[in-house]
């Protein structure tokens, strides 16, 4: 262990941006994403965004954070953040994703992948004008989201432990196929 910091409650997942040394975590019980200065030796201010957060990621395109948020109402969002103002830049609405959760960018950053745990989709976004989403079904529960670049393959791994596999190089999502490693085996590498 090299140092313990303290975040909101239930932190569920984190990001770093090298450029302003900011770590970013999603406070997933507060609805909120604390950002973290000096590599997280600084001091943490936390934003909040809605009823639960899931996952965050950085992208060094934008220079902004993206984070799932669930909110009172729906539809849930994907909310971008700038970690320099604090301030939200952006919230895209995600008609039809039930509780969202897990969350990966596309290689070529034109488009987000958001893990829809309540009912079993996966989604994915255009982030240029008009945020054209598309969804597909997955196994139950899906929770974390890996990317083989080289391959342009997308794994939904969820609770169930029905992995599905989809080729990310073609528009829309493309079904690969399903495989079942195991059961609850809801973490890909």
């Amino acid at each position: 262990e090299v140092r313990r910091v303290k975040t909101g409650t239930a932190p569920d997942g984190d990001a770093w941006d090298p450029v302003d040394k900011i770590v970013a975590v999603s406070d997933q019980r507060d609805g909120a994403l604390s950002l973290i200065s000096n590599s997280g030796e600084g001091e943490r201010r936390q934003i909040p965004l809605g009823v639960e957060t899931g996952n965050v990621i950085y992208d060094s395109a934008r220079r902004r954070f993206w984070i799932t948020v669930v909110g009172k109402n729906l539809p849930d969002q994907l909310v971008a953040v700038d970690p320099l103002s604090f301030a939200v830049t952006e919230r895209i609405d995600i008609p039809g994703c039930q509780r969202t959760h897990g969350l990966r960018l596309h290689p070529d950053g034109r488009s987000a992948f958001i893990a829809c745990e309540q009912n079993d989709l996966l989604v994915r976004v255009e982030l240029a004008e008009g945020h054209r989403v598309t969804s597909a079904a997955t196994g139950h529960g899906p929770d974390v989201l890996a990317i083989d670049p080289a391959l342009g393959w997308l794994y939904v791994a969820p609770e169930s432990g029905d992995v599905t596999i989809f080729d990310i190089n073609q528009p829309g999502l493309s079904v690969i196929g399903v495989a079942r490693p195991g059961e609850n085996a809801h973490t890909v590498a």
